[in-house]
């Protein structure tokens, strides 16, 4: 018996990809403004999502990072989980699995912030943690 890496297998490459892509852009060229726009448009505040419709949020939150060790904890988690469930599923399969995690954790956090606790419902949440849970 021996041990191996897994695969690059073609959607964990395009979750890698994206996560990466919005990591290394925002490290670039994100000033501090720009930053906070992005984390208050972008990442998923409970409060914006209900009382300005705001439901891209559910989706978006989970493409950014907010330093090297949470993007680099994620993408790891993406390609090691990632990689073996896509390979046992399918590539079809798979990022709906992702989608509905990452949707799902973002319902869990609106619930949790807003209906639980909603002094806490102007919280901005970040990462793909979510999605790599539900593997």
């Amino acid at each position: 018996m021996t041990l191996s890496f897994p695969p690059f297998t073609r959607a964990v490459i395009w979750l890698l990809g994206i996560n990466t892509a919005v990591f290394l852009g925002l490290s670039a060229f994100g000033s501090r403004a720009v930053i906070q726009w992005v984390y208050a448009n972008l990442g998923l505040v409970p409060s914006e999502v209900v009382f300005h419709f705001a439901i891209w949020q559910i989706v978006t939150y989970s493409f950014i990072h907010v330093g090297f060790w949470h993007w680099f904890g994620n993408m790891l988690g993406i390609w090691m989980f990632g990689s073996t469930f896509e390979s046992s599923w399918n590539t079809r399969r798979f990022p709906r699995v992702v989608f509905y995690g990452r949707g799902g954790s973002g319902a869990y956090n609106y619930y949790s912030f807003f209906r639980a606790h909603p002094e806490h419902s102007g919280t901005v949440t970040v990462g793909a943690s979510g999605g790599v849970l539900p593997y």
